[in-house]
């Protein structure tokens, strides 16, 4: 591009380059989707709740091995306890709602029983 040629030429901001449109001098209000899609999130509460004792807050997840063990089983019950930071794990046999429930209905009696806490 040679140096005679304007930097608005080489980026099509050349002025009546568009002729036979009339643009009315309107204030355009912007719809709902508009107005959703410029929203930003709320930020998240810096606030950290500490469990005050053992098994008053827990976190469970499933999770999946590749290679089965012995009994061929390939799902595992993850448990971690918030305020001790204690870890176990439950083997399962299936990922069926009883079967999770069963499993974490006898975790949650032995350890109630083992520490005195509910």
């Amino acid at each position: 591009v040679g140096p005679s040629i304007s930097c608005g030429d080489r980026f099509g901001r050349q002025s009546g380059a568009i002729t036979g449109i009339t643009l009315k001098d309107e204030k355009v209000t912007p719809c709902f989707s508009c107005i959703q899609a410029k929203s930003k999130r709320s930020p998240f509460s810096n606030k950290s709740t500490e469990a005050p004792h053992a098994l008053y807050r827990v976190f469970i997840d499933l999770g999946f091995v590749e290679h089965p063990n012995h009994h061929g089983d390939t799902i595992y019950l993850a448990i971690v306890d918030q305020y001790s930071t204690a870890k176990w794990t439950i083997v399962l046999k299936d990922k069926r709602a009883e079967t999770i429930i069963e499993a974490w209905s006898k975790f949650q009696a032995e350890s109630e029983r083992q520490t005195g806490q509910k």
